[in-house]
């Protein structure tokens, strides 16, 4: 029989919670003479695992746990990165679009500049303005 300390250290849990436990009828413990809970074994190994068989398994279950989310999280990061580089291709594309329009539109300003100037020079002279070609 273990008393409550002994049941709370061989289950990793608390005094409180293994009382708790007895007063919700989870666990069967009876009183000795002296008071003390005094708790089963068998009993508390059917509601508890023992804690060196917890120890071992829960962390083999967090580690795997902790390992599908770092997967999950690899994945959305890799997808993200994919987008990101599609987002870079389509601004580089949109900067060579531009450029080329840009270098468009300054070549027919220069051609529309020249050709207004070009054309007042030839209005302008001395001699359109004496034969009345202005």
């Amino acid at each position: 029989m273990l008393t409550l300390a002994e049941a709370a250290q061989e289950t990793g849990l608390t005094k409180p919670a293994i009382f708790k436990s007895i007063k919700n009828g989870k666990i069967s413990a009876s009183k000795d003479a002296r008071g003390q809970w005094m708790i089963d074994p068998a009993e508390l190994f059917r509601v508890y695992a023992p804690a060196s068989k917890k120890e071992t398994a829960e962390p083999q279950t967090a580690h795997l746990s902790l390992l599908l989310k770092l997967k999950e999280i690899e994945a959305k990061l890799d997808v993200t990165d994919q987008r990101l580089r599609d987002k870079d291709q389509e601004i580089n594309d949109l900067k060579v679009q531009r450029d080329h329009w840009r270098t468009q539109a300054e070549h027919i300003t220069r051609l529309l500049t020249d050709g207004r100037a070009h054309e007042q020079k030839k209005k302008s002279g001395l001699w359109a303005w004496l034969f009345g070609k202005s």
